[in-house]
């Protein structure tokens, strides 16, 4: 039996050793080249995580800075009211955010300013967050301080300047009480200054009998009858028709001109009497053919010629008075009228041609053809004469600085002086002292006596008793003398339309249903056809805090007391707390009807602005300063009752007054810097946006703010007084004591209306007003569209937070 050896048995067990060594060695090395691995990864990782995040932070910060951009160019577009309105309640800790329409990751809060009223300073919180809802979201939070200014804007404006302080198209008959217009001194112990009257201008008749003494001047479209009564020292009376005069006090420097003048009293003094025109063919130059028909003040070429030399018209500077007829109306053969500025003509005194400026005529009516175009005014004109218009001019005794007409005609005896009488044709007088005497025809002498003439020379001969006096040469041929012309009465009027003027106004009454609720009142639940309704627009409250509110504008219905509230809903009191009557016990117009309309009776308390009304108005009183700061715009009749009151338009009193109150037009009323209020102003002339309106053209106080009374009705007033412009669709009527009104009245606007002053009467004083109160709003005038200028907004610091 062989034997194995025992280490042949022990080797395999080294081997298995070491294979498991090796393995081992494998797993050591490959862990650690793991750990290696993902220690590069992460740290790789967290390098670019911080490169991100880096990268993110930038991104951040220049998105906020171009909020802060947005914001400045935001700011500087915003007007005073409603940078007030952002200031208010804003602080660190209830911030006003701002909204970024289409920009993501910007974020802006308002969180304090330098004064809430008018702020100059606003402070705004602006973040930049980008890489929004991942790993690399990043803010940044830039707080800045911007200085504002800011900009101004006017809507778009309705507006004109009246003719004269008092158009009335319509006749006039005066037989008592006060007509009175006046201009300067209001004293009326001494009326005797010219300056102190100012003009009329009446589209008819002009009756004046057994009335007071008339102050004032101006002209009429038709014939002037004065039986009883007077007229003040200094007046200037002008008649496109005729003059008859009898049975007046004896007047005092006054002026008469018209197409003919009748005097038939006794007495008195006159500046001048001016009666007729040279009635004159007008031919175009160029081509010889007749265009139009004319009356004119001139002369003729010479004695026998038929050219007419038109008087050109000069206005004096300093003090405004034009010398020879301003206007002429030309009559195209067609029928077109034009009104042709003699200002603006030249004329060739030797050969006679009329040469017509640029802007020369206005055209008052087209012709009646409308299948044919109105026939234009050639710029070239010569005029042929055919004859007088009018031009009769008949005195008794009297004192005259100059007397000129057609035929001058001395009816009686007295001690009556002319220094200055002109006739185109005959004189014939009774015994008189005449200066200088000029004219073309004959002259007979009555009575028995000679006149007493110290230089006088005509052209025809001398007849009559006794003989010719030795101061007058008769077959003078270098006598050429022409005439005056006639006046033209400005009595133009355009039919106001009061309805565009709701948007401009603040509270509008109106009953549901009608055509004139406002076109943004829309439906009212609860509410029946014909209820009264208060709907309120451009208005904001001054709450306790002293900051300003905007007011909802409604509609509120009236058959009940309405709460007002403001534009966030919150409640801001009822409405017998701002418009209280019925001697303070029932809310105004709580029993309107829309048969009756509104009555505002023991009215205690009422808003500043502009009220517009449909229907019917009736004032029995008012607050004890009046309807201060208030307009009244309407459709219908408005009557003043005899329990007297006063009407003050916003305009025509202090800012303070008109805004601050605790109801704010805020259309009429700019909020300055300093916390005081001033009215906003406006711009006559189109300006481009960004532009600044020229000084000359910049008008303080919108016109609708100048406007006392408007309405589409008449007026029947008793004793009040109206501080403002007022414009009457139809006619005006007073009783009891005068109707006091400062600033211009317009009557029969939309009718020609007669008006009959009696008991009462009317004094329209213009002492006071000034150019910006002059202008007038009714619905129907010259249009300026809206303009603006920009405001500015600069960055005074910054930092991150």
């Amino acid at each position: 039996m062989s034997c194995i050896p025992q280490q042949m048995f022990s080797r395999p067990a080294a081997r298995k050793q070491a294979g498991l060594a090796t393995i081992l060695i494998l797993v050591l090395v490959g862990l650690l080249l793991s750990t290696v691995v993902l220690g590069s990864m992460n740290y790789i990782r967290a390098a670019q995580a911080q490169q991100m995040s880096v990268h993110s932070v930038t991104q951040a910060q220049m998105k906020g800075w171009t909020g802060v951009e947005i914001v400045r160019q935001y700011l500087a577009g915003l007007s005073s009211t409603d940078l007030a309105t952002l200031a208010n309640g804003a602080s660190t800790t209830a911030p006003k955010s701002l909204t970024f329409t289409g920009i993501t990751g910007l974020l802006a809060q308002v969180v304090g300013s330098d004064n809430a009223a008018a702020p100059t300073q606003i402070t705004v919180d602006i973040t930049g967050n980008t890489s929004i809802n991942t790993p690399a979201e990043s803010k940044s939070t830039i707080r800045v301080v911007y200085q504002i200014s800011p900009g101004s804007s006017t809507t778009q404006q309705n507006w004109r300047t009246p003719k004269s302080a008092i158009v009335m198209n319509g006749n006039v008959n005066y037989t008592g009480g006060g007509f009175q217009i006046l201009s300067g001194n209001v004293n009326l112990d001494d009326p005797n200054n010219p300056q102190d009257m100012s003009d009329f201008a009446i589209g008819g008749n002009l009756s004046v009998s057994s009335g007071t003494q008339i102050v004032a001047s101006g002209c009429t479209k038709g014939t002037i009858t004065l039986s009883g009564g007077g007229i003040a020292a200094n007046s200037r009376l002008y008649s496109e028709q005729d003059f008859i005069i009898s049975q007046m006090s004896a007047p005092s420097n006054v002026t008469l001109w018209g197409r003919s003048i009748n005097l038939q009293q006794d007495g008195g003094s006159y500046t001048a009497l001016l009666a007729g025109a040279l009635a004159v063919n007008v031919f175009d130059n160029s081509t010889g053919t007749q265009v139009a028909t004319a009356n004119v003040g001139g002369t003729r070429l010479s004695q026998t010629s038929t050219i007419v030399l038109p008087s050109i018209a000069t206005t004096d500077s300093s003090t405004g008075v034009t010398t020879n007829p301003a206007s002429v109306v030309v009559t195209m053969t067609d029928g077109t009228n034009y009104l042709l500025d003699m200002t603006k003509i030249t004329v060739d005194s030797a050969t006679g041609v009329v040469t017509v400026a640029s802007g020369a005529t206005d055209k008052l009516n087209s012709n009646t053809n409308s299948s044919s175009s109105d026939m234009a005014l050639p710029n070239s004109l010569l005029m042929r004469y055919t004859g007088v218009y009018g031009g009769s001019l008949s005195t008794l005794s009297l004192t005259s600085a100059k007397t000129w007409g057609g035929s001058v005609t001395i009816n009686n005896a007295g001690v009556g002086t002319h220094t200055n009488l002109w006739a185109f044709g005959d004189v014939s007088m009774y015994p008189t002292s005449v200066t200088t005497l000029r004219g073309n025809g004959n002259l007979t002498g009555n009575g028995g006596n000679s006149a007493t003439i110290s230089d006088g020379r005509i052209r025809g001969s001398y007849s009559g008793s006794p003989a010719k006096p030795s101061g007058l040469t008769v077959a003078a041929t270098d006598v050429n003398v022409g005439l005056y012309g006639v006046p033209y009465c400005e009595t133009r009027v355009q039919p106001i339309a009061v309805k565009s003027m709701q948007g401009a106004a603040n509270y509008v009454f109106y009953f549901y249903g009608s055509s004139n609720a406002p076109a943004n009142a829309g439906t009212v639940t609860g509410a029946s056809t014909d209820d009264p309704m208060l709907y309120i627009q451009n208005v904001q409250l001054k709450n306790s805090s002293g900051v300003l509110v905007n007011v909802a504008p409604g509609p509120y219905s009236l058959k009940t007391e309405p709460t007002l509230k403001d534009t966030n809903g919150n409640s801001l009191g009822g409405l017998k707390t701002y418009m209280a009557c019925s001697w303070g016990n029932k809310y105004c117009g709580y029993d309107a009807t829309k048969a009756n309309g509104w009555t505002l009776s023991g009215t205690t308390q009422f808003p500043t602005g502009v009220v517009w009304m449909e229907g019917a108005v009736d004032l029995n009183g008012g607050p004890t300063a009046g309807y201060l700061g208030t307009g009244f715009v309407g459709t219908g009749n408005v009557t003043l009752e005899s329990n007297t009151s006063s009407i003050t338009a916003p305009n025509f009193t202090t800012a303070a007054n008109t805004c601050g109150g605790t109801l704010v037009p805020s259309n009429l009323c700019s909020k300055q810097s300093d916390g005081s209020w001033a009215f906003t102003t406006w711009c006559t002339t189109t300006v481009s946006s960004g532009q600044s309106c020229p000084s000359a053209n910049t008008i303080t106080g919108q016109a609708i703010g100048n406007m006392a009374i408007v309405t589409e009705g008449s007026l029947s007033a008793a004793g009040w007084a109206v501080n403002g412009n007022v414009v009457l669709g139809q006619s005006i009527s007073t009783s009891g004591s005068s109707v006091v009104i400062t600033g211009s009245l317009t009557v029969g606007a939309n009718k020609k209306s007669d008006t009959t002053i009696s008991q009462g009467g009317i004094k329209v004083v213009l002492s006071g007003v000034t150019s910006s109160q002059g202008y007038i709003q009714d619905g129907s005038t010259t249009t300026v569209p809206s303009t603006s200028t920009t405001g500015t907004a600069k960055m005074l610091w910054s930092r991150y937070l």
